[in-house]
């Protein structure tokens, strides 16, 4: 009987071996006690971590391309530093890469850690919603498996096969890397497979580091629209293109008077939608309104 863990390597970038990524490569090492982990940090720690630890000062998709190179098994296995792999991670993985010999990429659910404050809770709820994340707001629920177009790499077994000939994540890209990564998988005729059964908790922000979240993901849209040939989830550019036609309507209506009146009716069934979305996703009348400002937040 092979061993899972001969057969997958664990790639965990971060900055320093901070409690945080001493839980989820300890965690692993409990799971599967000869699995290879290489930490790509940006602080060597003078202790034994049980794993094989990289210096780079570099962005994340650089750190995982280099860890990528030492990579000798079939599978690399991509899991966040403020993430923790649920029992099965790599066994239902891999059953999930024999069923279909199609299949390039396997992901899962990054589910909230059972004790997050009520920002993270906020911050995860807003993710439900399709004007936050698209047609992937199926990432953070535990429901949901079948063929996707796109993973995220807090959560990504890859073949290692495939991530060499892909020449592994664009470092030039601020942000999305993982997500133009899977625009060339599934130009390759690889399939992406989200199984519900693939699991991890995945930290969510606090209010801040999500607004930032948000706010770079914004400004480095276009940057990945044009990696990706804006032929990818066409709905995280709504919000951009409403804020340009808003824009462009805000100055026409020191012209004209028709402008301020379209805009106002456009504001006011923006918001009715955001309300709509909140109260379908928290049943609460006072959670439901501060969802609904953490959803416009997001979006």
């Amino acid at each position: 009987m092979i061993k899972i863990s001969s057969l997958f390597t664990v790639v965990i970038p971060s900055r320093s071996y901070c409690a945080q990524t001493k839980s989820v490569t300890q965690g692993l090492l409990k799971q599967y006690n000869e699995l290879k982990i290489i930490l790509i940090l940006d602080i060597v720690p003078a202790i034994d971590t049980g794993a094989v630890v990289i210096q780079s000062h570099l962005g994340i998709a650089a750190k995982r391309n280099i860890a990528s190179k030492l990579v000798k098994t079939e599978f690399i296995s991509f899991i966040d530093s403020d993430a923790f792999a649920l029992e099965g991670w790599l066994e239902n993985a891999y059953q999930r890469f024999q069923s279909n010999s199609s299949i390039g990429i396997v992901a899962g659910p990054n589910l909230p850690f059972p004790n997050e404050n009520i920002q993270q809770y906020y911050s995860c709820k807003a993710t439900y919603s399709f004007l936050v994340s698209g047609d992937a707001n199926y990432q953070k629920k535990s429901h949901y498996s079948g063929e996707v177009g796109k993973a995220p790499s807090c959560n990504m077994h890859v073949k290692s096969s495939l991530f060499q000939d892909l020449t592994g994540m664009n470092e030039s890209l601020k942000t999305g890397e993982d997500l133009e990564f899977c625009y060339r998988v599934t130009r390759n005729n690889q399939q992406i497979f989200f199984d519900k059964k693939v699991t991890v908790y995945h930290r969510n922000r606090m209010f801040k580091g999500f607004f930032l979240q948000r706010f770079t993901w914004g400004y480095t849209l276009l940057e990945l629209g044009r990696a990706v040939n804006f032929r990818f989830g066409i709905l995280m550019f709504v919000p951009a293109v409403t804020i340009i036609i808003g824009f462009i309507l805000f100055t026409l209506s020191f012209f004209y008077t028709w402008p301020l009146t379209v805009l106002t009716v456009s504001f006011v069934i923006y918001l009715l939608m955001t309300l709509f979305e909140a109260f379908r996703i928290e049943k609460n009348i006072f959670r439901g309104v501060i969802l609904s400002f953490y959803i416009i937040i997001g979006n």
